[in-house]
């Protein structure tokens, strides 16, 4: 998950979803996630043109791990929204996803519908990345902390709301 300021996927979409009503935590957020705020992509594509080797994968991380809660709380929280939100079990959105998706395609339905196998399985599933090999290779350190870039959205949004 990238993040940082002028975000135009992650934060704008799940806004976008809790203003009509569609935001839903799968169990509970609980599930584990790492995420990239941009700043920190910026430093590892530096020092992997710099210092990296060839062919070489590299993953970039914020050096954190935390839940979907905890993640998406304090992103909503840098637009002034607290989140409520209930909860529906992984084992029924993943069911119903397992229903929808053939049907919208027998359909022929061009839009996505409400909630795909992949969706359900990426908030259900702990989903961390491990960035050792680029600390060990490239010497990456991340520049910017997880909460020194929710503070800085939350400021930007108050400049700029």
């Amino acid at each position: 998950m990238v993040w940082g300021p002028e975000d135009k996927t992650i934060l704008p979409a799940a806004i976008a979803m809790y203003k009509k009503g569609h935001f839903t935590w799968i169990n509970k957020g609980q599930a584990k996630t790492s995420s990239s705020h941009i700043y920190n992509v910026i430093e590892g594509i530096r020092l992997a043109i710099e210092k990296g080797k060839g062919g070489e994968i590299y993953f970039i991380t914020d050096d954190a791990i935390t839940t979907l809660n905890n993640f998406f709380t304090a992103l909503f929280s840098t637009q002034g929204i607290t989140i409520k939100a209930g909860s529906m079990p992984g084992w029924l959105v993943y069911g119903v996803a397992s229903i929808l998706e053939p049907i919208w395609k027998m359909l022929g339905i061009k839009s996505a519908p409400p909630v795909t196998k992949t969706a359900a399985c990426l908030m259900i599933c702990d989903c961390t990345i491990r960035n050792d090999k680029a600390k060990k290779e490239l010497g990456y350190k991340p520049v910017i902390t997880v909460e020194e870039g929710i503070k800085e959205l939350a400021a930007s949004f108050k400049l700029n709301g």
